[in-house]
């Protein structure tokens, strides 16, 4: 088939090295691994396109990307941003008419974005299918944490891109749920999980060495952005509880805007050389990173609307490391307490800190559960993922 896949967020370039932009190259790498053609349609490219294996096609919007503006005022800056991020989707749904117009695409798959309804547009003008991907409430998102000035326009999107998809992959129950709450059809609304590239993740990784951790530490181990909404609270305050004379080492493995405040509660907490922060590795050293970890943490707050698919939970499993979770949101779907890993109550330092002291002393557990994850993690991959949205896109060719 071929497949026009679309990323118009100006905050997901193609090549950057955040997980949403890992998300959109591992998809794309699946869909030409299965066979397919992809030329993926975009507002932002990022780094080096060196190695990709599909066609790019990059819209150029008339308005200025307004982080350049030295000078501009925050509400004219926001302003300008909205605008060009729907004329950025203008753009890449008459671009992908063009294309299709010399070589015509089988179905449309585009990754959600909030000012775009590129995808669900050119599928009408187009006759053919556009499958939406849904990560995230991206609306509530933005009233909720961000700045939005154009709420109504972004609802009417919103509105649009959910009734109009012929199908929508939402990465959890809760995504799904607030997708059909919007509009969606139920039963068009499919949960597709975040996956991982086991060619990359797999158990037979070497572990780094180095970093200064002693080689007979047992680490507890740690990826992600250092944001608040990434448990770094918890599981700073949960290490904490673990005794020093029995060698447990945290490895925490990011960069992000609470480096600083967690430097400062390593110090206050007289935790200084039993903590290791990496700083910002590049993806492709990821799992050797991972291999090190002894047990990998995937800790969470106790939220009401805890909606995330964590990448670093799949890449973990697949790995094969021993994980203790939050017990909430799809973590629980996940991981199988006892058998894939171990799940500790959300906000409670004194379980996470037992969970970890558990594994710490029955090498068994350990082991077996080290196995159990890695078959786990070796079922869920993007290839799978793509795979599905295959299957879904034959039917609805065949049906049309």
């Amino acid at each position: 088939m071929r497949i026009a896949y679309i990323t118009a967020d100006h905050g997901v370039p193609v090549f950057g090295r955040k997980g949403a932009s890992i998300h959109v190259q591992e998809m794309v790498h699946a869909y030409v691994a299965l066979g397919h053609t992809v030329t993926v349609f975009t507002g932002r490219k990022g780094g080096s396109e060196e190695g990709f294996e599909a066609d790019l096609v990059k819209v150029k919007p008339s308005v200025p990307d307004p982080d350049d503006a030295i000078d501009a005022q925050p509400r004219a800056k926001l302003i300008a941003k909205e605008t060009r991020s729907i004329e950025i989707g203008e753009l890449v749904e008459n671009a992908l008419i063009e294309e299709h117009s010399s070589t015509p695409f089988d179905f449309i798959y585009e990754r959600y974005s909030l000012w775009s309804a590129a995808g669900v547009r050119a599928a009408a003008r187009l006759g053919i299918p556009c499958f939406m991907e849904v990560n995230a409430p991206l609306l509530l998102e933005q009233e909720k944490y961000r700045d939005l000035i154009q709420t109504e326009q972004a609802a009417e999107l919103e509105a649009e891109v959910f009734g109009k998809a012929h199908a929508i992959a939402a990465v959890s129950e809760q995504v799904r749920d607030y997708a059909i709450e919007k509009g969606a059809a139920a039963e068009r609304c499919h949960v597709v999980p975040n996956g991982v590239d086991t060619a990359r993740f797999h158990p037979d990784v070497a572990p780094v060495t180095g970093l200064g951790i002693p080689d007979d530490a047992f680490v507890v181990g740690f990826v992600g952005s250092l944001k608040a909404w990434h448990g770094l609270e918890p599981l700073l305050d949960g290490f904490r509880e673990l005794p020093a004379e029995d060698g447990y080492h945290l490895l925490i493995v990011g960069e992000g805007p609470l480096r600083t405040w967690v430097e400062g509660y390593v110090r206050g907490a007289r935790l200084d050389g039993r903590v290791t922060v990496s700083g910002w590795v590049d993806y492709v050293d990821i799992p050797s990173y991972v291999r090190r970890f002894d047990v990998a943490a995937a800790p969470y707050h106790a939220i009401d609307d805890f909606y995330f698919s964590p990448l670093k939970l799949f890449e973990y499993l697949a790995i094969g490391r021993p994980v203790v979770a939050s017990a909430i949101g799809q973590l629980c779907d996940v991981i199988e307490h006892g058998r894939t890993g171990l799940l500790a109550t959300p906000d409670d330092p004194a379980d996470f800190a037992a969970k970890v002291a558990e594994f710490h002393r029955d090498v068994a557990l350990r082991e077996r559960i080290s196995q159990a994850a890695a078959i786990e993690g070796a079922r869920r991959t993007w290839m799978h993922n793509a795979q599905k949205m295959i299957e879904l896109a034959t039917e609805h060719v065949a049906a049309a």
